[in-house]
C-alpha cells in the first residue's frame, strides 16, 4: 500500500509467526484513507528474505519500523520498499513502537533499544532480563510487558521502573481514552492423551491501569490466553490462543465476543484497527498457511481468503 499512516504507533504482537504474517503486520495501528486498497487486494512486500521471522511493527506519520528475530529491523517510508538497518543485537525483539519523538524496540531478556529516526539504535540497559513482548505509547508513558507478569514504564524510553511481576506471561497492551490494558495469561500447552494428546488453551490474565504505576486485575469471560489487544470504534477487542475474542468500551468491564468451533490448533496472533474495521490475523503457530477475520465491532467476525 503506498500511503503513510497518519497517526502515532500502535505495535503488533505476535507469537511464533509465519512468513505470511509479516504482510499482515504491515497494517497495524495504521488508519488510511479511504482511498486506500480494499483488503482483499494483497501485495507481497519485502526486501531479500533474511529468513528471520517478524513479531511487530510500528508507525509514525513518515516511516514504518518493523522487529524480529536475532535483532531483525526493517524499516520503510512508503510500506513497498523495506530496507535492513543494524540493530546492535542478536536478541529477538518482539515489538516497537513511537511515542515522545522516539522509537523504542523491546525483546528477549530485557532487551530495550532506542532510536530517533528508525535507522540508528542504542541499547538501554535496565536491569531487568524478562522477555519483553508488547510495548505502547500513551498519556507521556511507554508501558512495556512480558514474562512473569513484568510491567515496565519509562517517560522518555531510557529510564525504566518495573511496576508488576508475577507468575504467567503479558503479551499485549494497549493505551486509549486514558487507561492502559495489559493482557495475557496462563500459555496453552499440550497434555498426553491418545494418540496426539489434548491441547489446553490457557487461561486469560487482564490487568488495567490509568497511569501506568497503579494495576487491577479485570475479569475477563473467555477461555486462552490473550494474544493480543486492540483499540477502535470507542472500544477494546483482545483475542485469544482459543479463538475467542472479548470487547470492553473501559478496559475493565468485558463481554464476549467471538467463539469458533472446529479450530483445534489455532490460535489468534494479532489484531488491529484499520479504517473502519478490526482485522485479526490468526493460524496454528506451527503450520502454514493462516487466515484472518475482519469484523466492525469485535463481535461479530468474517473470515477473509
Amino acid at each position: 500500500m503506498n500511503r503513510k499512516p497518519s497517526t502515532d504507533s500502535l505495535c503488533l504482537r505476535a507469537s511464533n509467526c509465519c512468513y505470511w504474517l509479516s504482510c499482515i503486520l504491515a497494517l497495524t495501528g495504521c488508519y488510511l484513507s479511504a482511498g486506500a486498497e480494499p483488503l482483499d487486494v494483497w501485495h507481497w512486500r519485502n526486501p531479500t528474505p533474511t529468513g528471520n521471522q517478524l513479531y511487530g511493527i510500528g508507525a509514525n506519520a513518515q516511516r514504518y519500523v518493523a522487529v524480529g528475530e536475532f535483532g531483525t529491523i526493517l524499516v520503510s517510508d512508503d510500506g513497498n520498499n523495506w530496507f535492513i538497518v543494524q540493530s546492535g543485537t542478536e536478541a529477538s525483539l518482539r515489538a516497537v513502537a513511537w511515542g515522545n519523538g522516539l522509537w523504542v524496540a523491546v525483546g528477549d531478556l530485557g532487551e530495550i533499544l532506542t532510536s530517533p529516526d528508525g535507522t540508528t539504535w542504542t541499547p538501554r540497559p535496565n536491569g531487568f532480563f524478562f522477555d519483553l513482548m508488547a510495548i505502547t505509547w500513551g498519556d507521556g508513558l511507554f508501558v512495556a510487558v512480558g514474562a512473569n507478569t513484568s510491567i515496565l514504564t519509562s517517560p522518555d524510553g531510557i529510564v525504566w521502573t518495573l511496576r508488576t511481576t508475577g507468575t504467567h506471561p503479558l503479551r499485549a497492551v494497549a493505551w486509549a481514552n486514558g487507561t492502559f490494558v495489559a493482557a495475557g495469561g496462563e500459555p496453552p500447552k499440550t497434555v498426553p492423551s491418545g494418540q496426539f494428546g489434548q491441547r489446553i488453551s490457557g487461561r486469560p490474565l487482564v490487568l488495567v491501569s490509568t497511569d501506568g504505576v497503579a494495576w487491577n486485575r479485570a475479569e475477563a469471560p473467555v477461555e486462552g490466553q490473550i494474544s493480543c489487544v486492540a483499540f477502535g470504534a470507542g472500544r477494546f477487542v483482545a483475542a485469544t490462543t482459543s479463538i475467542r475474542t472479548m470487547v470492553s468500551t473501559n478496559g475493565i468491564d468485558w463481554r464476549p465476543g467471538f467463539e469458533s468451533a472446529g479450530n483445534y490448533g489455532m490460535e489468534f496472533f494479532a489484531v488491529a484497527h484499520f479504517g473502519d474495521r478490526f482485522i485479526a490475523s490468526y493460524g496454528n503457530p506451527s503450520t502454514v498457511p493462516g487466515g484472518y477475520l475482519a469484523s466492525t465491532d469485535g463481535t461479530r467476525w468474517t473470515s477473509e481468503s
